[in-house]
């Protein structure tokens, strides 16, 4: 490899002051790329938006420049016209001007530093926050995402308990708990028919003995009747206690509609 191919190990930020000590870039290099970039700027505004969309063209540089000259020369028409003399006329001859500026004194070598020594010292550290901040974000997001699908699961299953327990499918609750009612006759149909059971019966019969034993003097009769209403179930018609219980249920089911 021939010594002018060798690469030379240079300290990001200390290349623009190589570039000058080596009269590579001339030392008043930052007044002329303030200038060069003005014009940059006034140029890059008087081409077509299609072409600069999404570019500070308040901050243009070399690479940006070259950027849309080249788009400009491919798409061809009036914006890259050109005179018989082979100078282009449209607004594409202001931006070559600019790159001939650039390249006159090599302004866009002391550009390129100065740009990689701030995207080296504030842009990168600044990205890597913001990667730190968007990764915790995005822990913090999926746990809460874990979180509330656990939530959804436990709530499901506390629903279906529920329902399930007020017999219920739960499609439609409000409509399905007001006609909860219709169905209490076949339940106090079942209770009377309980109520008018041998073992009610026979409960009933030991309850007054007690009662009786427990709170009636010895030798006194006329001991008042134990249970009152559970007798009358027991001695009344079933056709008179299923209707009773039908009544009920009637009645019930009107404050649930209200």
């Amino acid at each position: 490899m021939a010594e002018a191919e060798l690469p030379i190990d240079i300290h990001y930020d200390k290349l623009v002051d190589w570039l000058v000590d080596r009269q590579k870039i001339p030392s008043d290099w930052r007044k002329r790329l303030t200038q060069v970039q003005t014009r940059a700027s006034a140029a890059m505004k008087t081409i077509p938006p299609q072409h600069t969309s999404g570019k500070d063209l308040d901050e243009p540089n070399y690479a940006m420049v070259a950027e849309v000259l080249d788009k400009l020369v491919a798409e061809g028409g009036a914006a890259a016209a050109k005179n018989f003399l082979g100078q282009r006329t449209g607004p594409a001859r202001e931006l070559e001007m600019v790159l001939t500026v650039y390249k006159k004194h090599a302004l866009h070598w002391g550009e390129a530093g100065q740009i990689l020594a701030q995207l080296t010292d504030y842009e990168l550290p600044f990205l890597r926050k913001q990667m730190a901040k968007s990764s915790q974000l995005l822990e913090d997001l999926t746990r809460k995402e874990a979180e509330a699908k656990r939530g959804i699961t436990s709530c499901k299953a506390a629903y279906a308990t529920a329902c399930q327990q007020l017999g219920i499918e739960g499609t439609n609750v409000r409509r399905e708990l007001k006609a909860l009612p219709a169905g209490l006759a076949e339940v106090f149909k079942a209770a009377v028919e309980s109520i008018r059971g041998p073992l009610v019966a026979e409960a009933v019969g030991h309850y007054g003995d007690f009662v009786r034993y427990a709170h009636r003097p010895e030798g006194e009769g006329g001991d008042a009747e134990s249970l009152p209403t559970v007798q009358e179930v027991q001695a009344a018609e079933e056709s008179l206690a299923a209707a009773a219980a039908a009544d009920v249920s009637a009645a019930l089911g009107q404050r649930s509609a209200g």
